[in-house]
């Protein structure tokens, strides 16, 4: 892995975020005018809808819409140690695509709040989240998919470890859906070794509000 150093202003990076999303359609309808492949503006306009539209995988994120009492767990060797107490909100973004969270809570006596969205790229095939906290200024970001019984989502990205100065760090996130009204949020740091009890470093226990 290797980082770039972007020195660009933000000025510069909204100009060319808007320069690719008028110039790529655009290069697209040309492409069709010219005789291109895509077979006519119907055809573009049918893969917009396609791709653009949730589908039933959102809805399973459905799940976690609602208000929830957390408790967040440090952990070591599979032994929770110490835990604390905390709230957090899910609900849906833009026409259901996306699910958003804010949490609040603390972890070693210093209080946290945290926002993450969550959705299903249907291009991409995959889960993805990104997740900003007061903890830290990055934004971490993680993809993955649903076991085949549906009742478990595992998510793997890269973190920056600022602690040990690390880099690019390899973690997992696992969910673990007990129910309707119990989720179980897993933080694994791959780095430490192999099996799930020795990597776990934080739980999360979600339990619906009544």
């Amino acid at each position: 892995m290797f980082r770039r150093n972007f020195t660009r202003t933000p000025a510069f990076l909204a100009g060319l975020a808007l320069a690719t999303l008028v110039l790529v359609p655009f290069s697209s309808f040309a492409k069709q005018e010219s005789g291109g492949e895509m077979g006519g503006m119907q055809d573009m306009m049918e893969m917009m809808k396609k791709w653009a539209t949730p589908g039933p995988e959102h809805q399973m994120l459905n799940r976690f819409i609602g208000e929830w009492e957390t408790e967040t767990s440090l952990m070591y060797l599979g032994q929770k140690m110490g835990s604390s107490k905390g709230s957090a909100t899910f609900e849906w973004l833009l026409d259901g695509r996306w699910v958003q969270q804010h949490s609040t809570g603390s972890m070693m006596g210093m209080p946290i709040e945290s926002y993450s969205t969550m959705g299903y790229d249907k291009f991409r095939k995959n889960f993805v989240a990104t997740t900003v906290s007061t903890m830290d200024t990055a934004m971490n970001r993680v993809e993955g998919d649903f076991t085949q019984d549906g009742q478990t989502l595992i998510m793997y990205g890269y973190i920056d470890e600022y602690l040990t100065g690390e880099l690019c760090k390899w973690v997992k996130g696992v969910y673990r859906f007990q129910g309707d009204d119990t989720i179980i949020f897993e933080i694994h740091d791959l780095a430490i070794g192999e099996g799930d009890q020795k990597t776990q470093v934080i739980e999360v226990k979600y339990t619906r509000k009544k």
